[in-house]
């Protein structure tokens, strides 16, 4: 169980927050462990908050004699330990297995350390796992010492090797947006882990359903959308192929609340909900350049003063990566087969030219 403390006033709070919101004091990361019952009372009244009951309202306590009061709906016993990710209904602490160390493995990584989770990151190579270490011990740093980054980097491990699976609560995956590749790692990695081991793919576009068909079991198969960067970004879509059971829908929802995250489930679908629609806006953004209708530098004002958005499309696409706009767009377009989510030419010159966005320091702009 991790808390963020105020290092002036002592306040704590369960979510990530940058400054206190008492004092303005700096926050700093906890790992505070398990918590043990000492008290608890049995609840039979409903309220707005807890329509549910009967429930336990528990009292718990740490090492270091902080409290917490938690509810439950599994009765208690005195003495024994209780962990606040799971709520009191599955393991104290989610054993996760992430393949991929690009940004979006590596983003998924951090967030799942600092919310208290034990890790273990798989990579291709040597070179790419180095620099998924770098820049998870870089994002830690930033918001605490070097002793407690030191104290939360013991619960991940970085391997090259196929990980023993046996304790795998779920695994995600978050390679490059290709079919082939993904169904590879798939294919490999059911001969090896427990059948009831839950397998989840960050694509942000592939069929779940095409996906699953590359495991046994593939009603345990799920589509996982995480946001970038997913420590900032509060979206997960869950995407249900045509074979994914309740049970882990539920599950996968119940890791992604725990993670302090949005679930949303999505039936399986090109693109699913957010690209379906933010592809063509871009993709018409640049429809929009190449037909000289106005500069991108005023396309992007143009939307951000007058829709209200954070980015302009082309600083978004530059930010995503050019690539994964491209591929997302070419395999909503395969699927679906209509004009708007036909990549722009100018889209397809940038990638080609290996201008992808800020990764690459140069795309619609340079950086």
């Amino acid at each position: 169980m991790v808390i963020w403390k105020c290092e002036e006033c002592g306040k704590k709070w369960r979510y990530e927050i940058d400054k206190c919101i008492f004092c303005e004091g700096k926050i700093k990361l906890e790992d505070i462990g398990d918590l043990k019952v000492i008290g608890y009372t049995k609840i039979f009244i409903p309220s707005i908050q807890h329509p549910e009951i009967p429930y336990y309202s528990l009292i718990l306590e740490d090492e270091k004699g902080n409290r917490i009061i938690q509810k439950s709906f599994n009765k208690p016993s005195m003495g024994a330990y209780f962990s606040l990710e799971s709520n009191g209904k599955n393991p104290a602490k989610r054993n996760i297995i992430i393949i991929g160390t690009g940004t979006m493995g590596t983003g998924i990584a951090h967030l799942s350390l600092i919310k208290g989770f034990n890790v273990i990151l798989m990579g291709r190579n040597e070179k790419s796992l180095e620099k998924a270490k770098n820049r998870i011990q870089e994002r830690l740093l930033k918001k605490n010492t070097q002793d407690e980054t030191n104290q939360i980097l013991r619960r991940i491990e970085y391997t090259l090797n196929t990980p023993n699976f046996e304790s795998t609560d779920i695994i995600i995956e978050a390679i490059a947006e290709d079919m082939r590749a993904k169904k590879e790692i798939f294919n490999n990695i059911t001969r090896v882990c427990p059948s009831e081991t839950i397998i989840a793919s960050n694509t942000s576009s592939l069929s779940i359903t095409e996906l699953s068909e590359s495991i046994s079991h593939p009603e345990r198969f799920v589509g996982m959308h995480f946001f970038n960067p997913p420590d900032k970004m509060d979206l997960v879509e869950i995407v249900k192929g045509r074979k994914t059971s309740e049970s882990t829908i539920e599950i996968v929802k119940q890791i992604t609340t725990e993670m302090n995250k949005k679930p949303i489930i999505v039936k399986d679908s090109p693109g699913f909900i957010v690209n379906r629609m933010l592809m063509p806006f871009i993709n018409e953004a640049v429809n929009l350049l190449e037909e000289g209708v106005a500069s991108k530098k005023d396309i992007d004002e143009a939307i951000k003063t007058g829709l209200n958005h954070p980015m302009g499309p082309f600083e978004l696409a530059d930010f995503i990566g050019l690539d994964v706009c491209l591929a997302i767009l070419e395999s909503i377009s395969s699927n679906l087969d209509e004009e708007k989510y036909k990549p722009s030419e100018t889209l397809i010159q940038l990638v080609n030219n290996g201008h992808l966005g800020k990764k690459t320091k140069k795309g619609f702009y340079e950086y």
